[in-house]
């Protein structure tokens, strides 16, 4: 097996991240800046061969290879931010109501005894 992973700038892209959510002063930002950089590195890291054909495809063949490593990981976040908030629209209602309700009886007891040990 082969690991394809390209040379992207990491500040950079948590600079756009953190442009993109607006900060992470309050909870739900830090969860979409974190989500943004996770999504970012999964690809980074696990998908990069599969990004780069991509990009390649709408922008033309060596595209991806010409940006910076800086351009790169704005690039990056971007996309990525875009495909997290699009997976949140997808669980939303399903996710404000288990947030919200709080746990299950069965739930809230399978977790007592896992700490327990």
């Amino acid at each position: 097996m082969t690991m394809f992973v390209w040379d992207f700038d990491e500040q950079a892209l948590a600079t756009r991240a953190e442009e993109l959510t607006g900060g992470t002063t309050f909870p739900l930002q830090m969860m979409e800046y974190a989500g943004t950089v996770a999504y970012a590195q999964e690809v980074a890291f696990h998908f990069a061969a599969t990004y780069e054909r991509r990009f390649d495809e709408s922008f033309g063949e060596g595209a991806w290879q010409a940006l910076s490593p800086e351009e790169r990981g704005r690039v990056l976040a971007t996309t990525a931010h875009e495909h997290f908030v699009a997976d949140l629209d997808l669980i939303s209602d399903d996710f404000g109501i288990r947030l919200w309700d709080g746990p299950t009886p069965e739930t809230a007891r399978g977790e007592l005894k896992r700490i327990a040990g």
